[in-house]
């Protein structure tokens, strides 16, 4: 049986640019859990199916911006951290 305290928190990170989330993986692999989505309906998909104690989503995507997205993360997983990039 695994100890709580020793598993890697998970972050989604939801971006429409791939190359944005290898460097994210490189970056955080280590001390993270790293699930990743190419958009706002894939984030969805994954946050039904695994615990995440923190999203992270680009504002500008295609389909819905990143707020649309964290709101809605918002009303269906409220006890999960959000995070919205810009440049």
């Amino acid at each position: 049986m695994s100890d709580p305290k020793s598993e890697k928190p998970s972050i989604l990170y939801v971006d429409d640019e791939s190359i944005n989330l290898r460097s994210f993986n490189s970056l955080f692999r280590r001390d993270y859990k790293i699930h990743q989505a190419i958009s706002a309906k894939e984030g969805l998909e994954i946050l039904k199916q695994i615990a995440i104690q923190v999203v992270i989503a680009d504002q500008r995507m295609p389909e819905m911006t990143g707020a649309e997205f964290l709101k809605q993360v918002a009303a269906e997983f409220p006890e999960t951290i959000r995070f919205i990039l810009t440049g």
